[in-house]
Formats: structure tokens, sequence, C-alpha cells
């Protein structure tokens, strides 16, 4: 009876989203404990305090671009649009834009790339910090980090895919990646 339950909560939360949860049913039926942590988990990934949506949801539109996995990159692209990201936005960081965007989703993208590539950023990290303060910086490292785990965890159960092109209302837009 529980797992039914889990089963059809699993289905309300990914259809609206237009996303395969199929893992998600796997875990479920391999260990419902896991699936239960897995679950808490997630509020970590919707922490913002301290730092604009923009920001934030390019933070996680970079991160998953990273990571390699179409399904959860349209997954990030259909949950900022549902949390009021501008389409025209979200197009630009996919495309990596620069121009079009606010200088500090550019710096944000910039850093982001940084951490992912485990290259030196504390400038970087400086001027965030003097942008958002200390809990727009610990929701950001939240967003980096937990967004990455979605693909890392896919791949290892075989369920992860290549990301080439993302929809945005519509427009299909090519990844393109950070040099």
């Amino acid at each position: 009876m529980v797992k039914w339950l889990l089963h059809k909560a699993i289905d309300a939360w990914t259809k609206p989203l237009d996303y395969d949860a199929t893992y998600m049913h796997g875990i479920l039926e391999t260990s419902t404990p896991a699936l239960f942590k897995f679950m808490l988990a997630q509020g970590v990934n919707q922490h913002r305090e301290g730092i604009s949506r923009e920001a934030l949801w390019a933070a996680k539109l970079v991160t998953i671009q990273h990571e390699d996995c179409g399904p959860c990159a349209q997954l990030v692209v259909n949950m900022a649009l549902k949390d009021g990201v501008d389409p025209k936005l979200i197009r630009h960081v996919i495309a990596r834009n620069y121009p079009q965007l606010p200088p500090i989703v550019v710096m944000t993208m910039h850093f982001t790339d940084a951490v992912l590539a485990h290259e030196a950023c504390d400038e970087a990290r400086d001027q965030l910090r003097t942008e958002f303060g200390e809990q727009g910086l610990v929701s950001l490292a939240f967003a980096i980090s937990q967004t990455r785990t979605y693909p890392t965890l896919k791949r290892v159960l075989g369920f992860a895919h290549v990301c080439e092109r993302l929809r945005v209302e519509g427009d299909v837009i090519p990844v393109v990646k950070a040099a």
C-alpha cells in the first residue's frame, strides 16, 4: 500500500513537468527507505535565500548542462519556467549568449563553470558574496552541488542521457557548454 501511494506521488510530481522518473520508481522498488532519504534531500535543492531567482536558476542550468543529462536538463528548464523565470533568460543561459544576460547572471554562470571545473574562483566567490551575502552563497552552493546529484545518480543506475538540445516554450535551443 505504501509503495503504491509513493508511485502515485512520484507520478503526480513528474507528470506536470513532463519528466520520466523511471529511476525513482526503480529506487522505490529496490528500497523504500532509500527513496524516502532521496526525497528528503530534495529540499536542499529547493532552498533559495539571498540570491535572485535568475542567478540561482542560471547556476542550476549551467550545472545540469555540465553533467550531460538530457532529461534532467529539460526538467530544470521546466522547473525554472514554472518558478517564473523569463523564458528569454533561460534561452540565453542555455545558448551562453552573455551579452543578452544581466551581469550578475553572467558572473554566476562563470563562477559555476569554475566550481564545476575545479578551478580557482576566490575572486568571483568574493564578488558573489558581496552581491548576495552569505545566505545567497549557501543557496548557490546547494544549487550547484545538489543539481549534480540527479544526473550522477541516474548515470550510476543506467538512466542518464546526453544533453544536446532543450525546449523552452516550444523553441528548441542547442546546448552550448563552457569552453
